[in-house]
């Protein structure tokens, strides 16, 4: 697939810049991505860019955060729209404890499975393969554990995919960097 990043589209776009072929971003706070729980608790202004596909994908990128703690987070999205997405993320939950998150949205409800991690920065596959995705992490970018495999029940035959971050505590705002961005065709078999 194609790594020309013109074709490639800001959601709530924060301030960033390209330095030697890495993305920079700074992330406003109260951000995120979360749809009605038992809490009720709704947001859909976290920072994606995001290319549409149309065809089975392999979607990679490392995420480094400034600060972690108070659930910043940064990784890679599958989005159809505000009600229908998958994220998966390194998340600083405070100073000393770091997890992977990976949350399935469908029809606007939102659920979370999360791992608890020893690392600040952290490499991310998403595949998907039909309406079936896999989401996967590692922290040298060739030993892939599986953080998650999904299916999203609303499909129109195209999605968007890219790289997230959101800090969703007020006053939270932190530098995240994104290297190795590879769009291309998918790896995943069985």
């Amino acid at each position: 697939m194609n790594q020309d990043y013109s074709n490639w589209v800001w959601l709530n776009e924060p301030k960033h810049r390209w330095e030697n072929g890495n993305l920079l971003i700074t992330t406003n706070s109260e951000t995120g991505f979360w749809q009605g729980t038992h809490t009720g608790f709704r947001r859909d202004n976290g920072h994606c860019l995001l290319t549409e596909v149309d065809k089975d994908f392999s979607l990679e990128a490392k995420c480094k955060i400034d600060k972690l703690e108070n659930y910043n987070q940064a990784g890679l999205i599958i989005r159809i729209n505000n009600e229908n997405w998958i994220t998966t993320a390194l998340v600083g939950v405070d100073k000393n404890e770091t997890e992977i998150w990976s949350v399935v949205t469908n029809y606007g409800y939102s659920d979370l499975s999360k791992t608890a991690v020893e690392f600040n920065e952290c490499h991310f596959r998403v595949q998907g393969k039909g309406l079936d995705f896999i989401c996967e992490y590692s922290k040298d970018g060739k030993n892939w554990a599986n953080a998650r495999i999904a299916h999203l029940h609303y499909y129109p035959g195209r999605l968007m995919v890219g790289l997230y971050a959101s800090s969703p505590t007020q006053g939270t705002e932190t530098d995240i960097t994104y290297e190795g961005l590879v769009l291309e065709q998918r790896k995943w078999d069985d």
